[in-house]
């Protein structure tokens, strides 16, 4: 085995063993067209009371599809493109895969709060990966509460949650990039079931 296939056998069982390893859309072959209105998705993030610190959950329906764990938090998530109780309902049904953030939050020191992305298994155990939002902060940027990337990946399923602290007072939005859905109603039609945006 050369030293090339044996770099290409390690990346292959690498991105095997972890759920969330991305690989470009074009990988996936046959896909329908993701719909346009399906492509992004925004999350608004505001405190209750705003002199409180509190942790947002996003996502994560197979700990309870309702607010409860945000409102004891002193936070609130609003998906305005329909609700953050609809979508992490329709999560079961339909998984995707966000590749891209446009993440705009009010205060310097928020950006500096990183994102904490936790898969659940079935008996419980977290595995838990961190991303940190200012660094990708750029000189060139002219908004210095905004950052931008691509490289902001995950796939979204029941088991999956974003969680991200906040600062007594902080708020944010985020607009994600939606690269891929699996629709099942697809199948139903002789068709795939998998979406895909390119």
């Amino acid at each position: 085995m050369t030293y090339q296939e044996k770099i290409r056998q390690y990346h292959k069982e690498a991105s095997g063993n972890y759920h969330n390893a991305i690989g470009d859309s074009e990988q996936v072959s046959g896909a329908q067209p993701l719909d346009l209105n399906d492509r992004t998705l925004t999350v608004e993030i505001n405190p209750i009371v705003s002199t409180l610190v509190g942790i947002a959950r996003i996502f994560g329906a197979a700990l309870g599809t309702d607010e409860t764990y945000n409102t004891a938090q002193n936070m609130t998530v609003v998906i305005p493109e329909s609700s953050h109780t609809y979508v992490k309902n329709s999560i079961f049904g339909s998984p995707f895969r966000i590749k891209g953030i446009l993440y705009t939050v009010s205060t310097l020191l928020q950006l500096a709060k990183p994102f904490s992305i936790i898969r659940q298994s079935i008996a419980g155990a977290n595995f838990t990966k961190t991303w940190q939002p200012s660094k990708y902060t750029a000189p060139t940027n002219y908004n210095s509460l905004q950052i931008k990337t691509s490289e902001f990946q995950v796939v979204i399923d029941g088991d999956t949650r974003i969680e991200i602290a906040f600062l007594h007072g902080a708020y944010a939005s985020m607009v994600l990039s939606v690269s891929d859905k699996l629709d099942m109603a697809q199948a139903l039609s002789n068709r795939t079931p998998i979406q895909s945006a390119k």
